[in-house]
């Protein structure tokens, strides 16, 4: 893709379907890269999950006019292996980007607790809320309805940890999506 855009920008100044070829080969190059980092947060290799989500906040806080607060029991990062850390990772930023991009929040607080014998990673919005939404949970493999990929998504990873996803919104009032991870999951 990069050399396609290369030879594209040689020839885009001569030919406007190079140039139009230009523009799908860049796009086409930053959506691959945005995919990638995505697939493996490289913050995790370098930062435990709990300063990954904290950084992933701070970096995202004021998008879209949104404020991001994050809080987290510091304890744990030792209980989860490398790939539950990228599941719980990848479904926050997924929470997180439904906050910003469909729900139109004003503020969303995320949070990695420990309450009771349970973690929860908890994603909070204040924003237009879905009514499609309300009162999703499962504990099985989810059933097959119609929604998004990104909620989806969200439930497959909560079903990988072997933890209960929930997902509550009301019009006008937002979405909150929790995952609960008991201590079968963890070392709690």
């Amino acid at each position: 893709l990069a050399a396609m855009t290369m030879v594209c920008k040689n020839f885009s100044d001569r030919d406007p379907a190079m140039g139009m070829l230009l523009d799908m080969a860049t796009g086409t190059l930053q959506r691959t890269r945005r995919y990638a980092h995505d697939s493996f947060p490289f913050e995790l290799d370098s930062m435990d999950l709990t300063e990954s989500l904290r950084q992933l906040c701070a970096e995202l806080d004021g998008t879209a006019s949104c404020a991001l607060i994050f809080s987290c029991d510091e304890r744990i990062d030792d209980l989860f292996s490398r790939d539950q850390k990228i599941d719980l990772f990848r479904i926050a930023k997924e929470a997180i980007n439904n906050a910003l991009c469909h729900a139109k929040a004003s503020s969303c607080s995320v949070s990695l607790e420990i309450e009771e014998s349970s973690v929860v990673l908890r994603v909070s919005d204040n924003g237009t809320g879905d009514s499609g939404l309300s009162g999703i949970a499962f504990k099985e493999e989810p059933a097959r309805r119609p929604r998004g990929l990104g909620m989806r998504s969200m439930e497959y990873r909560s079903h990988r940890l072997g933890a209960a996803f929930t997902a509550l919104s009301s019009p006008g009032v937002g979405t909150t999506i929790e995952v609960r991870i008991s201590n079968g999951g963890t070392g709690i």
